[in-house]
């Protein structure tokens, strides 16, 4: 009998240990199925952008390629700006946990700062002027409206519900 008590044990043992390695199975499919379900949605937003922009200004085949090709050329180049914020914002940190502060390499860090914000800048005025240059007059307009639908919106804030 007591041989029988102990079989049992290991049995609902094994069988909690069955459904444990199911479950954690079935978490690790689901949640590398959203990873894929996240790029592919990533994927056709950017796609759905390009069609928009496309369908907005009315552009011919050719024009839409040349679209493209610049818009990815910017966002390379904008990409790259930003990684150089990143970097310099990482180096401010480290500065400003030191004591005492170096307020004089701060605020020379502070400017590098805000000049490669200034480069962004630069970058989004001569990406519209060759965007605006294989626009016809027509389209130039349609672009114009398309920016200024940029413009009014305010930037993303990435910490949305955290109050200063």
């Amino acid at each position: 009998m007591n041989h029988f008590k102990e079989n049992r044990w290991i049995t609902w043992l094994v069988a909690i240990l069955v459904i444990l390695n199911i479950s954690t199975l079935a978490m690790l499919w689901m949640q590398n199925g959203k990873q894929h379900r996240g790029k592919d949605r990533m994927e056709r937003r950017h796609g759905e952008k390009k069609n928009r922009m496309a369908k907005a200004l009315s552009l011919t085949d050719d024009q839409a390629q040349q679209f493209e090709t610049l818009r990815a050329t910017h966002r390379e180049l904008v990409n790259g700006i930003r990684k150089r914020i990143g970097d310099k914002k990482k180096q401010k940190l480290e500065m400003l946990t030191v004591s005492p502060i170096d307020t004089a390499s701060l605020t020379n860090l502070d400017q590098t700062i805000g000049n490669l914000y200034i480069e962004i800048e630069h970058s989004l005025n001569e990406h519209y002027s060759s965007l605006q240059a294989i626009c016809n007059s027509e389209q130039k307009e349609l672009l114009k409206k398309q920016f200024k639908k940029m413009f009014d919106r305010s930037p993303p804030n990435k910490r949305r519900g955290r109050k200063h």
